[in-house]
């Protein structure tokens, strides 16, 4: 429980800051830069076991672990 205080404290200092509701924005870029590379969309595999029994066998960590390079 002590690390879920300390991560959640450690997320509450960033905001996200949506460009699609500033002026200044014409055309809407959801492609997101993160240590050095660059990802057409911001969503990411979350760092957990279990990818076996969580998806029926179909892929195992190490495999989604490379799909997601």
């Amino acid at each position: 429980m002590e690390t879920f205080r300390d991560n959640s404290a450690a997320l509450a200092e960033y905001r996200i800051v949506p460009s699609y509701i500033r002026d200044d924005i014409d055309e809407p870029d959801t492609t997101l830069e993160l240590f050095g590379r660059r990802f057409g969309t911001p969503v990411l595999g979350a760092p957990m076991t279990g990818a076996r029994t969580n998806m029926n066998d179909a892929i195992d960590e190490f495999q989604l672990a490379l799909d997601l390079l």
